[in-house]
């Protein structure tokens, strides 16, 4: 799947690997991940897809946005 711009030309996906991405902090205390893509504004409906480590007692609030977000904890 790619994502068209703005002039209908696609540009590609970025292909890493898991161990090549940081855990950084997310969002919210007790949250890190390693995200895999994001929107940017040349992309804003790009899906955001990551990993997600919560720490006992983390949680991640109920939200939402203009694009589709997967996360496997």
């Amino acid at each position: 799947m790619q994502t068209a711009t703005a002039t209908g030309r696609h540009l590609p996906y970025e292909a890493k690997h898991i161990d090549d991405v940081e855990w950084e902090t997310i969002r919210w205390p007790g949250e890190t991940g390693k995200m895999l893509f994001h929107p940017r504004p040349e992309r804003p409906t790009e899906p955001n897809a990551g990993i997600l480590r919560l720490e006992p007692g983390a949680h991640h609030p109920i939200h939402n946005h203009e694009f589709a977000q997967v996360w496997y904890i």
